[in-house]
């Protein structure tokens, strides 16, 4: 019985540990901005994120639309909220018009 209960706590223990959600962080250029996502340029250049807004996000400084584009940025963010592109030009992308 002890030994259920040990094998019970460890299983448990191991699923709360799996579940804890990791953040990154990223300093860089802030390209664009809407009320949804940033588009942030590496500091190496050689990469941009595309990054969602979620209520776990933080923008230093806080920035809304319309954001002034060149502004250094620090986004703390989750992971999966995020794509990473190479960026052979090493400028921003080209700002998608306004739907």
């Amino acid at each position: 019985m002890k030994m259920k209960i040990l094998i019970c706590a460890a299983v448990a223990g191991c699923l709360l540990g799996c579940a804890k959600t990791t953040t990154q962080t990223l300093k860089g250029t802030l390209c664009s901005c809407t009320t949804t996502q940033v588009t942030v340029l590496e500091q190496d250049k050689l990469h941009y994120d595309i990054i969602q807004l979620t209520g776990t996000t933080i923008i230093k400084p806080p920035v809304t639309p319309p954001c002034t584009a060149g502004t250094l940025v620090e986004a703390t963010y989750n992971p999966t909220d995020a794509q990473r592109k190479e960026n052979p030009s090493g400028t921003c992308p080209p700002t998608p018009p306004p739907a």
